[in-house]
C-alpha cells in the first residue's frame, strides 16, 4: 500500500468512526431523554399526590398552617429569568387532638415575565 492509499484508507476509517460515534451519541441521548422523562413523570406524580394531600387536609379543616422559619429565607437573582427563593417552612396541623409540626426545606423558582412574578418550580424536601 503506497502513501496515498494509506491516507485514503485512514480518511475512510476516520469517517466511519465519526459516523458510528454520532450514532452512539444519538442513542445515548435518546436513552437519557427516556430516563429523564421517567424521573420527571415520577416527580410530577409525587407532587400531584402532595397537592391532593394538602387540599384534603385543608378541606378537613384540621388547622393546617405553614409558617416561614425566621432567618431562613435566602433570595438569589437568576439573570434573564427571575429569582430563586430558598428557605425553611414549618407545617403544623391537628392530629388526634394534638399539634403535629415538622420543619422542611424548600426552593421556589420565580419567573418574571411581562413585569409579573410567578412561581415556575417548587421543590419541598428534607421530609
Amino acid at each position: 500500500m503506497d502513501k496515498q492509499e494509506k491516507i485514503l484508507y485512514t480518511m475512510k476509517l476516520l469517517t466511519w468512526i465519526a459516523s458510528y460515534s454520532m450514532l452512539l451519541i444519538q442513542e445515548i441521548l435518546r436513552s437519557l431523554n427516556h430516563y429523564l422523562q421517567k424521573i420527571w413523570n415520577s416527580i410530577t406524580i409525587k407532587v400531584a399526590l402532595q397537592i391532593n394531600f394538602m387540599k384534603e387536609v385543608a378541606k378537613n379543616n384540621n388547622g393546617l398552617r405553614r409558617e416561614l422559619v425566621k432567618g431562613s429565607l435566602e433570595i438569589y437573582p437568576i439573570p434573564g429569568y427571575g429569582a430563586m427563593e430558598i428557605g425553611e417552612h414549618k407545617f403544623c396541623h391537628l392530629e388526634n387532638g394534638k399539634q403535629d409540626c415538622g420543619t422542611f426545606k424548600f426552593v421556589h423558582i420565580w419567573e418574571k415575565k411581562n413585569g409579573e412574578w410567578k412561581i415556575s418550580r417548587v421543590v419541598s424536601y428534607d421530609h
